[in-house]
């Protein structure tokens, strides 16, 4: 058998296309319908039906881009809400009547500025193409039902703010490229055609003067999946263009205020300054660079970057380094958030900052850190002594050389094999996960909300008490010397494994897990539990204890 498209390059009889059915009609819904419409049942009853000898009658070329994007649109229709319910038997003339009805209310729609499947005009293109945001469950469904993927559940994104969500539109309103945009990071970062693939050439066009109406960047990976650069709002093919493009904006220097993108990545800018106001930089296996002086920006990425870059008076909301032998920030000012990872930086400025994500992987060198952060995560820091005390958020630590978070008030704590960490000392928390931490005791804990506490694998830990919390649990696990817990009123009381434990005093809780206690060896007075897990049937006769009923 001949290939279909052979096939369909001429005029056969119905006995021929009969024979071909098939064959016809998975081109058809391979080429036309996306596999994810709720209609595909229908589409294929009408492909077998009326749309096949309409192709025969009509010496239809289903080749040709006009009647292929014609065919695209009225499947556009198919697929709505607005769409009849049963069209598995409808002539193709009764199709184009009811399709050039759609197009009158579609325009009556965008006349009026409103839509009513949740759908808002952003941004008028050329041709009359339009970019519209996607903001409710049935414009998000239908969106995915006509073009083929998933964005239909995209909406608790959407929904919580995370995310932004477009379509570029043609000027019969049907759907060719979908957009998702990060809020978090302010980068497109998804750019899907029909059923995932990348949107036709010709369209890029749109989708460039769209990112440059309403000041959009692109992430990386977008940039490489489509083959450009971004310099400022133009975006160029790497190579020549480019780079000529390139040595004009940087010549620019200070004078240079327009924002936009400025996309360094394995350039060589031999002799050139760095500077201007940019919403963007990468500066990613970039060579030569004399140096980054009196730069703005909101974002800039530093990827395997030498420590013989000068950097003088920069300011910028969000830095990343990543794999750099840079040593040294001191000239760099960051406001909001800051990511070091794989890196030689030995000293944090005294920034004050949203967040603070530090890495160390095996290069792991840093000692100072005088920066405050809400949110502070520090992995692989084993140099690193002290945090500056103050207030945070969130405070995680993994693997550092820390000995002591005394004058740090904190919201929720992790700290994760810290063995030289013998001093915490704060009287209300939410949660806090402590394991293969060097304290021995912790007292006085007020801990709040409905968080944990948790210390496990605590090897020097010997005495636990005084910890409140009513909606809270306590958690002890696996802490070899520990031997006394006492002072504790919490919901729920969790004792495993701690093979030394002797005393067991002034407990009140609403249940507890005491499978692992040995009541032969455990001195007990004045426990309060209303439901127990034990292992130990006789404990209520045994030991008497007040108020106790095992659940």
């Amino acid at each position: 058998m001949e290939s279909i498209e052979d096939f369909l390059s001429v005029r056969r009889t119905k006995s021929e296309i009969n024979n071909y059915k098939e064959e016809i009609v998975d081109y058809l819904k391979e080429k036309f319908i996306p596999p994810t419409s709720p209609k595909k049942d229908q589409f294929e009853s009408w492909f077998e039906g009326y749309f096949k000898n309409y192709i025969y009658n009509n010496k239809i070329n289903l080749f040709d881009q006009d009647f292929s994007n014609d065919l695209l649109h009225k499947i556009d229709y198919l697929n709505s809400a607005q769409a009849k319910k049963r069209f598995d038997r409808m002539t193709w003339d009764v199709l184009e009547n009811q399709v050039e009805d759609w197009d009158g209310w579609l325009q009556k729609r965008a006349e009026k500025g409103d839509d009513p499947q949740g759908v808002s005009l952003v941004s008028q293109l050329s041709d009359n193409w339009s970019a519209v945001e996607l903001k409710s469950k049935l414009s998000l469904s239908y969106e995915g039902g006509v073009m083929g993927h998933c964005v239909g559940s995209y909406y608790d994104k959407v929904n919580s703010g995370r995310a932004r969500l477009f379509s570029l539109r043609d000027k019969k309103d049907a759907s060719h490229i979908t957009i998702e945009y990060n809020v978090s990071n302010g980068e497109i970062v998804q750019i899907q055609g029909k059923e995932n693939k990348q949107p036709k050439e010709s369209y890029h066009k749109y989708l460039f003067e769209f990112a440059t109406n309403e000041k959009l960047m692109f992430s990386t990976s977008m940039m490489n999946n489509f083959g450009f650069k971004q310099l400022g709002y133009e975006y160029l093919p790497p190579g020549k263009i480019y780079h000529e493009k390139l040595i004009e904006y940087l010549k620019m220097g200070e004078e240079y205020v327009n924002g936009g993108v400025l996309d360094l990545r394995g350039e060589d800018c031999k002799n050139l300054f760095i500077s201007g106001v940019w919403d963007s930089v990468k500066l990613e296996n970039a060579i030569n660079v004399s140096g980054v002086k009196n730069l703005t920006s909101t974002n800039i990425s530093l990827v395997n970057c030498s420590d013989k870059i000068d950097f003088e008076n920069v300011v910028v909301d969000n830095l990343s380094i990543k794999s750099s032998i840079m040593s040294e920030l001191g000239n760099i000012l960051v406001k909001e958030n800051l990511l070091i990872e794989s890196s030689l930086i030995k000293e944090i400025p005294n920034y004050n900052l949203n967040s603070l994500t530090y890495k160390g992987g095996y290069l792991s060198v840093l000692e100072n850190c005088h920066a405050l952060a809400d949110i502070l995560f520090v992995e692989n820091a084993h140099s690193l002594k002290k945090i500056p005390e103050g207030t945070y958020k969130e405070i995680s630590l993994i693997g550092t050389g820390l000995e002591s978070l005394d004058g740090v008030n904190v919201n929720n704590l992790i700290i994760v094999d810290a063995p030289n960490v013998n001093l915490i000392n704060f009287e209300h928390i939410e949660s806090a996960d402590l394991h293969n931490v060097g304290l021995k005791s912790l007292h006085n804990v007020n801990l709040m909300g409905k968080g944990k506490l948790v210390l496990s694998n605590c090897s020097k830990l010997e005495s636990v008490s005084d910890i409140k919390g009513s909606n809270n649990r306590l958690e002890l696990s696996n802490n070899e010397n520990l031997r006394s817990v006492s002072g504790v009123s919490v919901a729920f009381l969790n004792l495993k494994s701690n093979k030394k434990l002797e005393v067991l005093e002034k407990i009140r809780a609403h249940s507890a897990n005491l499978s692992d206690v040995d009541f032969n060896k455990v001195k007990t007075r004045r426990i309060n539990l209303r439901k127990i897990n034990t292992n130990n049937p006789d404990l209520i006769r045994t030991r008497k204890l007040s108020g106790l009923s095992r659940g």
